[in-house]
């Protein structure tokens, strides 16, 4: 099956778990998103596309999903939007095409999955606050010392020790009632002998939802790296509101 995908952004928000119950055993065929993109170029567009990817990535039923149009030569321009825009000279990528990096130079090996029960508000945008939970397909993790923090420090949650493995992958962690917090954990990985000592945390943040790249700031949205340790089983990460993280523990 193929299909073409070419949704405002509020619909690829609305469509993360879309795949979910595609059928996939074994010698089913598997489907190929052969075109896919937001209707605009800003880091909104970016972002609910990284949301849709998510789930995309989650489904053993998609074998294949290309991003379209990649290429434009802003003096022959017959499409908008395109993944990366080029002249006779410069040439930038949009805020689509670090996502779409990031997925590509990023896939994982093992899931945690993260959700929420946002509603969406009739003028503001909608809060970030919402359901935490920690889900695993495969691993055996223990956790403890799980604390929730606000952004003034002050505990918002807290959880006693539990295990999450194949056979009781989820455990729901509460509802964040705020719209930056900090999780704070201690985690074992009982099946295998790698305990991690780093991770790097790649990010986009920071940009406002109507940003863009051009050739005078080709990476006003883009993403960074930074190095954190992983002290005893624990690493803080803050979540800042509209922003799209990916984290690779080694």
């Amino acid at each position: 099956m193929i299909r073409r995908e070419f949704p405002h952004d509020n619909r690829f928000i609305a469509n993360v778990g879309l795949y979910d119950a595609y059928r996939a055993d074994d010698g089913w065929p598997r489907a190929f998103l052969g075109e896919y993109s937001s209707r605009d170029r800003k880091w909104r567009n970016a972002l609910t596309e990284a949301a849709y990817l998510t789930g995309v990535e989650r489904s053993p039923a998609i074998g294949l999903a290309c991003y379209a149009p990649m290429l434009c030569n802003t003096a022959y321009a017959n499409w908008d939007p395109d993944m990366i825009y080029f002249d006779n000279h410069r040439v930038y990528g949009t805020p689509s095409y670090w996502v779409q990096r990031m997925f590509m130079t990023g896939q994982g090996t093992q899931l945690l999955e993260s959700g929420d029960d946002m509603q969406p508000a009739a003028v503001e945008p909608p809060s970030l606050a919402g359901l935490l939970r920690m889900t695993t397909a495969r691993a055996v993790v223990d956790v403890t010392d799980f604390v929730v923090r606000d952004a003034n420090g002050s505990v918002i949650a807290r959880q006693d020790a539990f295990t999450i493995d194949p056979d009781h992958p989820e455990r729901i962690c509460g509802d964040m009632p705020s719209d930056r917090y900090t999780v704070e954990c201690s985690f074992v990985r009982r099946n295998g002998d790698h305990r991690a000592t780093s991770a790097v945390v790649e990010s986009i943040e920071g940009a406002a939802l109507d940003d863009v790249n051009d050739f005078d700031e080709p990476e006003r949205v883009a993403p960074r790296q930074r190095v954190v340790d992983v002290r005893d089983g624990s690493i803080d990460v803050v979540a800042t509101p509209y922003s799209f993280l990916m984290l690779r523990i080694r």
